[in-house]
This record gives structure tokens, C-alpha cells and sequence, in this order.
């Protein structure tokens, strides 16, 4: 289950000092993630706790499902919101079963009932029950810890998740690892999330939609791409340039270029979608070969828009060219660029630890990584080939 959120013209002031958050609207659909980021103070940690009111508003409205927060029980309403912070906020005397069980103690469960429920999120987000029910949070690294304190957040089944900056005191590899296992788990469990970050790159990673705040304002709100293409702003154009291009390019790695624009295909006797339909989504993407995926929508291979093009086709798993070696979004981005050179591909899948699909590497985004993303104009330059 999932629930829109709403926010119409909020403001936050704390008398007699500065206004944090001034007249914020926006809305998020049901089962979208949106990536809060920002300038330093901006006010984005003040909006996650303004949603499930740790703190109250000093104007405007604050709805969840249609419902205004404020008419409803706070407790029963944070209760019924999951809340991840850095370092999942563990009890350290609590074993991790009792961690992850606290709010369905609190709600009356039988302790069968939760038990249950805690290895199957245990389970769910990678730490067999059997190994770390029983550990207490000392003993945990701090990536397995942040994995305890989401698993918390969905104890009750909450229709919404609210995330803050939960992956920002981890190093760079296990950032990686549980960004892409956080990209596994919106899919699958379809909730409402709100996630605050200062990372460009996860926002972009993690989100259906971004807000950019400034001082306590909306300055933009959209996807990824029209952040990127249509800045509303050159403080918004400004902050993409500066904020998405800061690592020297022996730190890169797959996941600062991956882009989420790729075409996928399923071939069960026939093409899924068909040839003329997949050959228009090509173009629209400026691609050269769709991803093909199994039944169970893993990386199987790619279809190259050469072979679309070829006549009285009868086996269409017979094209597939299922040599191109998939890569990790955490594979140093050097040895990405050697292979692309190396067998001539125009792009590589990229896949998480189940080898599902994450997004892809063009020779497009390697390109724009390497040369300024915007003119002295403010415009975007144009790609060019490698």
C-alpha cells in the first residue's frame, strides 16, 4: 500500500528566529520516491519531519492520502510512517530482532506474529534471520546497520517511508551496494518515500522526482532529466553543473555516469514489444541496441538496432548477442571505457548483485562526464561521439 503526499504553501518559523521552510507546495504521487537535496540548511530535514510532525507547521497543510496530519493522532500517525536515518538510529542494548520489532510491540502484536515478520525482513533486505537476529548493533557493520534500520521502517507494512540522508556516513563501495539494494526494494514494494540527501549523484540514482531547496524554498521540482535540460533557474542550472561533476576521473565509477534511459526487450518466441515499436523507442533514445531481459528480467544479452533492421526474421533469440558482459554500477568507470573500446559497444548494461537491470552506460553519458555540462550560456552542449 502507498499514499500521495501533499504539502500546500508550508512554512516553518521558529519565533523569534529565522523562517526554514517558506511556503512549500508540492505533491508526490503514491508510489514514487522523491530525492530532497539541497544547499546546507536549506530545509530539507526540516520538511521530513514536518510530514510525520516532529515538529508542526506554522502555516499551510500537510496531507497524506487526502488526510490533513494535523487532525490526526500523532502518534498513531508516526507510527503508521516508517523513518530511516544514518545509522538506522538502533537501540544498542536491543538484539536486532528486538530492533526491528519495536514498533509492533508497541502496536500489541503476538510475539509469533513478530517474530515471523522480522526474519521475513531480515530476509528481505539481505541478512539471514538465523545469522543476525540475535547480534546486538555493536556487532554490525555500518552498512548492515543502516540495512536493520530499514527493515524497522517496514515493520508495520507503512504506506509511507521517509529516508534521511540514511546512506551518508558510509564509504563509497557500500553506499553503492545498498543504493542499488534500495532501488530492488522501491520496485518491489511500491511505498511512498521521501529521501534526503546531499549527494546529486544518488538523487539522481534513487529518485522519480528531485526538489531542490534553497533557504527554505522550492526552487525546482521534476525528474532527473529536466533538472538537467530545463533549469528553471541559473541557481538551479549552477548547482547541476558544480554538484554532478566533482570526482576526478580515476574515482569515477559506473554509477556517476549510468543513465536510466534504457530500452529492454523480452523475446518469447517473438519480440516484446515488436520490431517497429522497439525501433521507435531507439530513436527516441538516440540508442543502439535494447537490453534484452529473461523471464526473470535479468540481463540476458542485447539486441542491436543492425539486426532489428534485418528481413524475415524467425528466431529472434538467435540475434541476440549475449557476449557483452554486463557490468556493477560500483566497476571502476576506466575499465568500463577499456572494454567499450576494446569490443566496439555503444552500451553496457549495468546490474546489481541479482544481475537485474539498473540502468546503462552510453558512449553519450561517458562523453558529457568528461566535458562541462553547460555553456557560458547555461545551455547544454551537444553530445559527441568517441
Amino acid at each position: 500500500m502507498s499514499l500521495e503526499i501533499e504539502l500546500q504553501d508550508v512554512t516553518k518559523t521558529y519565533e523569534p528566529g529565522p523562517t526554514v521552510v517558506k511556503s512549500l507546495s508540492l505533491r508526490l504521487e503514491a508510489g514514487s520516491t522523491l530525492c530532497i537535496i539541497g544547499t546546507s540548511g536549506c530545509g530539507k530535514t526540516t520538511t521530513l519531519k514536518l510530514i510525520n510532525r516532529l515538529i508542526e507547521p506554522t502555516s499551510g497543510s500537510i496531507r497524506i492520502g487526502g488526510r490533513d496530519v494535523l487532525s490526526q493522532d500523532v502518534i498513531e500517525l508516526r507510527r503508521s510512517i516508517g523513518y530511516v536515518i544514518q545509522e538506522g538510529g538502533l537501540f544498542p542494548h536491543m538484539t536486532i530482532a528486538e530492533n526491528v520489532g519495536t514498533v509492533a510491540r508497541l502496536e500489541g502484536w503476538q510475539a509469533s506474529r513478530i517474530s515471523q515478520r522480522v526474519d521475513e525482513l531480515l530476509g528481505l533486505v539481505n541478512l539471514e534471520p538465523w545469522e543476525y537476529r540475535d547480534r546486538y548493533p555493536a556487532q554490525l557493520s555500518g552498512g548492515q546497520r543502516q540495512r536493520v534500520g530499514v527493515a524497522r521502517a517496514l515493520m508495520c507494512d507503512p504506506p509511507i517511508i521517509l529516508m534521511d540522508e540514511p546512506f551518508g556516513a558510509l564509504d563509497p563501495i557500500t553506499r553503492n551496494s545498498l543504493q542499488d539494494e534500495f532501488v530492488r526494494l522501491k520496485a518491489d514494494l511500491g511505498k511512498t518515500i521521501v529521501f534526503v540527501t546531499h549527494d546529486l549523484g544518488e538523487a539522481f540514482k534513487l529518485g522519480d522526482q528531485i526538489a531542490l531547496m534553497d533557504a527554505g524554498e522550492l526552487l525546482q521540482m521534476g525528474t532527473p532529466t529536466e533538472l538537467l535540460e530545463e533549469p528553471a533557474s541559473p541557481f538551479v542550472a549552477d548547482f547541476m553543473r558544480t554538484h554532478a561533476h566533482h570526482k576526478p576521473p580515476h574515482e569515477m565509477i559506473v554509477d556517476d555516469v549510468m543513465v536510466s534511459d534504457t530500452v529492454t526487450v523480452r523475446i518469447d518466441g517473438d519480440l516484446v514489444p515488436g520490431p517497429e515499436d522497439l525501433m521507435r523507442r531507439l530513436d527516441k533514445f538516440r540508442l543502439r541496441s535494447a537490453v534484452v531481459l529473461d523471464e526473470r528480467r535479468k540481463v540476458a544479452g542485447v539486441l542491436s538496432r543492425q539486426s532489428l533492421e534485418r528481413q524475415d526474421i524467425r528466431d529472434w533469440g538467435e540475434l541476440v548477442d549475449a557476449s557483452p558482459a554486463a557490468v556493477r554500477s560500483t566497476a571502476a568507470l576506466a575499465d568500463v571505457l577499456d572494454q567499450m573500446l576494446r569490443t566496439g559497444q555503444t552500451e553496457v548494461p549495468v546490474v546489481d548483485a541479482d544481475g537485474l537491470l539498473l540502468g546503462t552506460v552510453t558512449r553519450k553519458s561517458l562523453v558529457e562526464c568528461f566535458e562541462p555540462p553547460l555553456t557560458a550560456s547555461g545551455s547544454l552542449p551537444a553530445a559527441r561521439g568517441i
